[in-house]
């Protein structure tokens, strides 16, 4: 049997100590009534150290055997913790693996609030973990593509796109497979599900600029000229819009073989990444003028906004595609590796962490292919 010694934050702010027992497969906790006091409290070193000393005696009785029951401490089985506690106590662990990035955490501290939120929608705020099972999880993923609605940067709402929908899935059954682990559920439920029922991951659709729309683009007049400029910059640099927005004059640096733009850490990955700095991307940068290495290239506005432009822009220019910011990118990287065929380096211009996610740009461009091969059918 593991036996390990646990605290939990209070509302009084004051943590509770509880022994986590783990034993073949089951999990439970035992609550002794002990408490650590903030360390700003009178005598809080003495007093913590108390009780800890108090967990510890304890701990070593019930691994010499001793059980909960002979000296009255109050027993509970993992299954009867609340579904909003384990969540928290989960997130804490998460938060504390620092090998894990800020987009990753972000995504399970959003998963976490849509989960809670899903609680006080079905009135059961204080559901515990024994009722994890396939309606609740049915009920989840109804909830998320029906009723949930995320905020927008503009400061509308908007309902969950398919794609992201299918990430917070990937991340319920991260979170719940670590509970099976665990022994506080039986088994993850989206197991249970049928095919139907679950989330499909979409089919990537991403729209890129051909050589010839972005000549028609280039053409249109706008007062938003800012983000005419941005955008055309990102589709000769593959930036996004997040690295656009924060770009600085400081992350343009001259190299030996030319202009570059260097950043550490990008906004999405925190990876940092290089990109040399072309004719054509130079030739959308703006005038530095009298800027500080620490003044923005591009004065941005929101990414909303910008969309809202660039859509107006393309059906000006006759493309009847949907063009947004991350078009600009999609047009980056489909170009440059119809022009070299080196996905290899394509992706670390993009900054991927991997090669197989920009593996998706060379499928888009053997689709291409075949459609063009396709037109021959019937000539002949």
């Amino acid at each position: 049997m593991k036996i390990e010694i646990r605290t939990r934050e209070l509302k009084n702010g004051n943590r509770t100590i509880y022994l986590d027992y783990y034993d073949k497969g089951k999990r439970w906790y035992e609550y002794p009534k002990l408490y650590l006091v903030p360390d700003s409290a009178p005598h809080a070193k003495e007093l913590n150290k108390n009780a800890m000393d108090k967990a510890v005696a304890i701990r070593a009785k019930r691994l010499l055997g001793e059980t909960p029951e002979e000296d009255g401490s109050p027993l509970k089985e993992a299954d009867k913790i609340l579904v909003s506690t384990w969540m928290d106590e989960y997130a804490k662990a998460m938060h504390a693996n620092a090998g894990l990035s800020s987009t990753y955490l972000k995504h399970f501290d959003t998963l976490i609030r849509m989960v809670n939120d899903y609680l006080a929608h079905i009135k059961s705020p204080r559901l515990t973990m024994d009722c994890i099972d396939r309606e609740f999880y049915r009920g989840f993923l109804h909830y998320m593509a029906d009723v949930y609605e995320c905020r927008t940067s503009d400061g509308g709402t908007r309902r969950l796109a398919k794609s992201t929908m299918h990430l917070f899935q990937l991340k319920m059954n991260t979170m719940l497979n670590q509970a099976a682990r665990e022994g506080v559920i039986k088994c993850n439920p989206y197991h249970l599900l049928s095919r139907d029922e679950r989330i499909k991951k979409p089919t990537d659709q991403r729209d890129f600029l051909t050589r010839e729309e972005l000549h028609r683009l280039m053409e249109v007049e706008t007062r938003s000229t800012t983000t005419k400029m941005a955008f055309l910059f990102s589709c000769f640099t593959g930036l996004r819009y997040s690295d656009l927005k924060q770009l600085k004059w400081g992350n343009i640096e001259k190299s030996q073989s030319g202009m570059v733009i260097r950043i550490e850490a990008m906004k999405k990955t925190e990876k940092p990444v290089t990109v040399p700095l072309g004719t054509n991307a130079m030739a959308w940068m703006p005038e530095r003028g009298d800027k500080t290495l620490d003044d923005f290239v591009f004065d941005l506005g929101t990414c909303g906004g910008c969309n809202a432009v660039l859509k107006n822009m393309a059906k000006r220019a006759g493309i009847n595609k949907r063009v947004s910011f991350h078009t600009g990118r999609h047009s980056f990287a489909t170009l440059t590796l119809a022009a070299t065929n080196d996905i290899a380096t394509v992706s670390r211009l993009l900054g991927h962490t991997s090669v197989t996610t920009t593996q998706i740009y060379a499928e888009v461009l053997m689709e291409d292919k075949i459609a063009a091969v396709n037109k021959l059918n019937g000539i002949f």
